[in-house]
């Protein structure tokens, strides 16, 4: 249904566009995008992968980084650098045999199950790299493109970028809207299928994670209001959870 109900959104807005603009799509344009967009996922997609490794080689601070360029930054040319040089570094200390905190050791692997907490001076994540404490990612970078390690076996939730036509590229972007995290996981039960629940539980599995972090805002009603049997699942399955009770922002 996300995805239906984001394809026809996305024809609604270019026929809008086109009216308010008095100018046409320009597809060649949309497929150079569509093309930078699936190199971005690649090079996360690497990334992700290495987080699987013992110790993970990932730097803490390149997990926040990841979603902002994806947010802000989706098909931009420049993030695409970044993220081509957040691999290099990590697959250097893969090579070193060491873990991307800042003394290259690594006691203890967190995931947070929804997002981090968020201050100027990016404390939350230096806290748990004086503490060699890896972290591997929060809910926030999981998009679920073709290819993700954390979609194995699932391959079914995952979008792919095709520009072949205009349809394809059309379709592309719905499809990876409708994936975005929180529009996936957050729009129902917890512990229905492909949503929060399942998707915590593959991705701590994958990563070997020792324990879950909650953190939310006082804006996330729907987490909040089920953040409770949610952790208990969490714990059930091996996995101790501890929610933070602060804003994130």
């Amino acid at each position: 249904r996300a995805v239906r109900y984001n394809r026809q959104d996305f024809r609604r807005m270019l026929v809008f566009l086109e009216k308010q603009t008095g100018k046409k799509v320009d597809w060649d344009k949309l497929a150079e995008l569509i093309h930078e967009i699936q190199r971005q996922d690649d090079l996360i997609n690497e990334i992700q992968q290495l987080m699987t490794c013992v110790p993970n080689p990932v730097p803490p601070l390149v997990q926040p980084i990841i979603y902002l360029l994806k947010f802000g930054f989706n098909g931009v040319a420049s993030a695409t650098r970044v993220l081509e040089e957040m691999l290099r570094v990590s697959m250097e200390n893969h090579a070193k045999g060491i873990a991307g905190t800042l003394s290259g050791k690594e006691r203890a692997r967190c995931m947070p199950s929804y997002i981090e907490h968020y201050t100027m001076d990016f404390r939350f994540f230096n806290f748990f790299n004086e503490l060699d404490i890896s972290m591997m990612g929060c809910m926030l970078n999981y998009f679920f493109p073709s290819g993700a390690p954390y979609a194995a076996g699932r391959e079914d939730q995952c979008y792919k970028m095709d520009a072949s036509s205009e349809e394809a590229i059309i379709d592309s972007l719905a499809d990876q809207l409708s994936r975005m995290p929180m529009i996936k996981q957050i729009r129902g039960p917890y512990d229905a299928p492909a949503m929060w629940l399942e998707d915590t539980l593959s991705a701590c599995k994958l990563y070997k994670a020792d324990c879950t972090i909650y953190v939310g805002t006082l804006g996330c009603r729907n987490t909040w209001g089920m953040v409770k049997p949610f952790l208990r699942d969490l714990e059930a399955a091996g996995y101790p959870s501890y929610a933070l009770f602060a804003d994130a922002f």
